[in-house]
């Protein structure tokens, strides 16, 4: 396992002995993906769900309960009713 492309699309930074580590944990993290591949699967069904629960969520309802004002107030960078952030996509 190349650790250090797995670093650079996460965007970390490790150092020697981080990475060596990492690629220990991965090697095993793999190991047990191929262990479960020997498992013969072809009878078993498929399911959806695995739990008999069914919606467990409640409605969604669109409740005013704060105004955009006192929301904006909180912010560091607000502009025209609109939270302002830094750009993170160049």
């Amino acid at each position: 396992m190349n650790i250090n492309v797995l670093e650079n699309l996460a965007k970390l930074s490790f150092t020697e002995e981080e990475r060596a580590e990492a690629e220990i944990q991965m090697s095993s993290y793999i190991e047990s993906f191929r262990k479960l591949e020997e498992f013969d699967t072809s009878e078993a069904e498929a399911l959806v769900q695995v739990t008999t629960l069914k919606n467990v969520l409640r409605e969604d309802i669109a409740v005013k309960n704060i105004s955009r004002e006192v929301l904006l107030s909180n912010a560091p960078q607000h502009d025209i009713g609109h939270f302002q952030v830094p750009k993170t996509i160049e």
